[in-house]
């Protein structure tokens, strides 16, 4: 499964196989949108260990497609689960903070991140491969379908087109669409995940 698969079942649930209604690029953006958008609801758990400055902070800047940080470890001896920690963010740079109480980093020292992420799928944003299992493709199609539409009655209200009945036609059935895939991804989100809290 990948983006050129994908791209072309999209093309296909909106009947347009020559391509003269939807750019390339305007479906990789509606799989994009509805990626980030599955990966919000059912997210992929990922590890990495790191490498600590000395101090109370981890640059997280490299732990591509980070959602949220589950558990934090120091692996040096040991291995000690941190209870204290928090996550910030700053001009889109995220960093882990551990909170005083857990005692300094030394420079060096390893520490194991657990996090969610967001879904890839090869070919899209540089990604060499696809994480997404084989039974959401439907899903992903679904959605990706939606936002395309959304995109094109959008042009065609802001005046790129000149038919007001095909805008509105097309704006309510891509809001029927996104109604149906925003339903079924709160019915995939899993109940009860528990998110670090700073103590």
């Amino acid at each position: 499964m990948n983006l050129v698969e994908l791209r072309g079942r999209v093309r296909a649930a909106l009947a347009d196989t020559n391509g003269l209604a939807w750019s390339d690029e305007m479906l990789d953006e509606s799989l994009r949108e509805a990626l980030d958008m599955l990966s919000m609801s059912l997210p992929r758990t990922v590890s990495v260990e790191l490498v600590a400055l000395e101090g109370l902070e981890v640059e997280l800047a490299g732990v591509l497609g980070l959602i949220d940080v589950l558990e934090v470890w120091r692996m040096d001896g040991v291995p000690r689960r941190v209870q204290g920690w928090i996550v910030a963010w700053h001009a889109n740079l995220s960093r882990l903070r551990l909170s005083a109480r857990e005692g300094v980093l030394r420079a060096g020292e390893r520490v194991k991140v657990v996090y969610t992420a967001l879904h890839t799928l090869e070919g899209l944003n540089g990604a060499t491969e696809t994480s997404l299992h084989p039974r959401h493709a439907s899903l992903l199609v679904a959605g990706a379908a939606g936002y395309a539409v959304e995109r094109r009655a959008c042009m065609a209200i802001a005046g790129y087109h000149q038919e007001p009945k095909e805008s509105v036609a097309l704006l309510q059935w891509s809001v029927t669409q996104l109604r149906g895939f925003e339903n079924d991804l709160r019915r995939l989100r899993p109940r009860g995940l528990a998110f670090a809290q700073w103590e």
